[in-house]
């Protein structure tokens, strides 16, 4: 996976200098989550990911792949016992935005695949599988710089598994919104 990753950020890296310029964006963004999740874990929590956007030959539009980590510990608490729970889930997307820009600023809306690799323990036990689903959002980005940015993005990830040994559905994803610091390389 590291390989592939590697590999892709190399080509990325190349086919936007054929183009013209990169973006490399850093977010932080804060995930909502579903009741079942706040029951074990609280609240959602902090979203760190990386993000990079190619140019492509179509005026506005744009080629993005986003790599994002999020970890929650919880605890199952009933009348007979309490166990300690860890949830983790790594985002990978990639997809287009299409970008309307207004002197230093610009609106975008993007949209595409999402790949979600989940780990959930409790019980002295460790269940992981991953989900295929969709991303969107819409934001704003303001140049501070000429080749840096802020980024202000809401986003919806979408993608259910259905775990057969426990006979329930795994909802990963939800609602993300942030802030980010981009880079025109």
């Amino acid at each position: 996976m590291k390989k592939t990753i590697f590999i892709l950020a190399i080509l990325m890296i190349i086919s936007a200098s054929a183009y013209g310029e990169l973006a490399l964006v850093l977010h932080l963004d804060y995930v909502v989550k579903d009741q079942d999740f706040i029951a074990v874990y609280g609240n959602g929590g902090m979203l760190p990911s990386v993000e990079v956007k190619l140019p492509t030959f179509i005026k506005g539009v744009q080629i993005y792949g986003q790599l994002g980590y999020f970890s929650r510990k919880g605890a199952i608490v009933t009348d007979e016992f309490e166990t300690s729970a860890r949830f983790t889930e790594n985002f990978l997307s990639a997809g287009l935005v299409w970008s309307k820009y207004f002197n230093r600023t610009s609106i975008f809306m993007k949209g595409g695949p999402v790949f979600v690799r989940y780990q959930e323990t409790a019980f002295d036990r460790t269940e992981s599988s991953t989900a295929l689903g969709f991303e969107g959002g819409i934001g704003a980005t303001w140049d501070i710089f000429k080749n840096m940015f802020i980024l202000l993005e809401c986003d919806y990830v979408y993608a259910n598994d259905f775990v057969e040994d426990f006979n329930v559905t795994v909802k990963t994803g939800g609602f993300k919104g942030g802030l980010g610091l981009g880079f025109k390389i």
